[in-house]
């Protein structure tokens, strides 16, 4: 994915969606729990299935991806020079 198809995408989101994405590491692989527990520390309250139909269309949308299953990284795409 290149940075406009990114930043398209990141621009179609529903608000919960982008917090959840906000929520979701670059560097690291999370569960669901550890997302979760992130967006409470930022005062988001997300219900289980919400943040599991957020987190498929996310990766369905190209925004993250599950390298193991049950685990979450966001996608990140190199800038261009």
């Amino acid at each position: 994915m290149n940075v406009g198809k990114l930043r398209s995408a990141e621009a179609n989101l529903t608000a919960v969606a982008r917090k959840v994405l906000d929520a979701v590491p670059i560097r690291e692989s999370w569960s669901k729990k550890e997302i979760a527990q992130e967006l409470a520390r930022r005062s988001t309250r997300v219900e289980d299935p919400v943040l599991g139909g957020c987190l498929n269309s996310l990766i369905d949308d190209g925004l993250v991806k599950e390298p193991i299953t049950g685990r979450f990284r966001r996608v990140s795409v190199p800038e261009q020079k």
